[in-house]
């Protein structure tokens, strides 16, 4: 297991990179300003390693895009789905508080077969109150990537934790994100609609959102049912079903061998797949959403000062 933390500079902006690895060459890097995921990097079936992390835009490293940053949104008042638009994709920009964003204080911790790089920040609401944040990322020789989440606030407040990580796990396909293969545990899938001010729950049966199984998303990626997009762009809002265990979403591709199962305690999940030319990705995002049933609304949980609230996101990668 190997860790290196490598002092950079962006923009005007003073942060680190840090890179951890095991035994299998495995490596996470990411950045102590805003928690930003930089690299997946892992092997094919041939040993051939790639960064599956793909970016949305040409430079990463601008101090102005959080499209990869773990950011912990802030609000002090119930927020809701319901002013959004019709077809929805969730762009949280609009609710972002330049004080989330921030330099993460860290700490690193290694075992024989684990690193944890802890993150730690505090911050200042308007209302004068702290809220304090913990990000850990974890990578071991059972090749999970671990990210784990912890905020505590001194009054009662809406949050949400946005995680938001872009996936091509075989960049060089000539078929693109077409050729990936997906796994949701989720009956159903939300409609949201500005016009009637109202989200429907629908079931996933009979639709192109039924991922009940490794599905390639080639058909449903082209269909304009639901809130499939023009453009080939595939984009919703799942419920993953309430178990006894952890649901897992999986991402797979057939010829590279990859594959990518993701765990969490999470309510929903947010799967956008372009597979427009040149910017091909699935992109995921883990939510805690409640429904509320009177008005049909999905609203961020609210925390208290004596709950801690916990949030975990574990990506296992393997070969097939």
């Amino acid at each position: 297991m190997k860790i290196q933390i490598i002092p950079i500079r962006i923009g005007d902006i003073n942060t680190n990179e840090i890179i951890i690895e095991n035994s299998q060459k495995i490596k996470i890097a990411f950045l102590t300003y805003c928690g930003i995921i930089t690299k997946f990097e892992v092997p094919d079936s041939n040993g051939n390693f790639e960064n599956i992390i793909k970016h949305q835009k040409d430079n990463l490293y601008d101090k102005n895009s959080f499209d990869y940053a773990n950011i912990i949104m802030i609000k002090s008042d119930k927020s809701s789905l319901l002013d959004k638009k019709e077809y929805i994709f969730m762009d949280d920009m609009e609710v972002f508080s330049k004080s989330n964003i921030s330099e993460y204080e860290f700490e690193t911790f290694r075992e024989k077969d684990l690193i944890r790089v802890s993150l730690k920040s505090t911050t200042l609401h308007s209302n004068g109150f702290n809220i304090n944040k913990i990000i850990k990322y974890s990578l071991d020789e059972e090749n999970n990537f671990l990210i784990d989440y912890e905020i505590e606030s001194e009054k009662s407040i809406s949050l949400n934790i946005f995680n938001n990580l872009s996936f091509n796990i075989r960049p060089e396909d000539e078929e693109g994100i077409l050729n990936h293969r997906l796994l949701i545990p989720s009956k159903f899938f939300y409609q949201i609609s500005s016009k009637e001010a109202k989200i429907r729950k629908l079931s996933v049966e009979n639709t192109p959102f039924d991922f009940s199984y490794l599905r390639s998303i080639k058909d449903g990626v082209k269909s304009h049912y639901g809130r499939i997009h023009k453009n080939e762009v595939y984009n919703t809002l799942f419920e993953l079903e309430n178990m006894d265990i952890e649901p897992t979403v999986s991402i797979y591709h057939e010829n590279s061998k990859r594959l990518l199962n993701i765990t969490t305690n999470n309510t929903h999940i947010f799967v956008n797949a372009n597979n427009i030319s040149n910017n091909e990705f699935i992109n995921i995002r883990f939510y805690d959403f409640i429904l509320n049933d009177k008005w049909m609304r999905l609203e961020f949980p609210v925390i208290t000062p004596d709950n801690k609230y916990h949030k975990f996101i574990n990506y296992n990668f393997k070969i097939m």
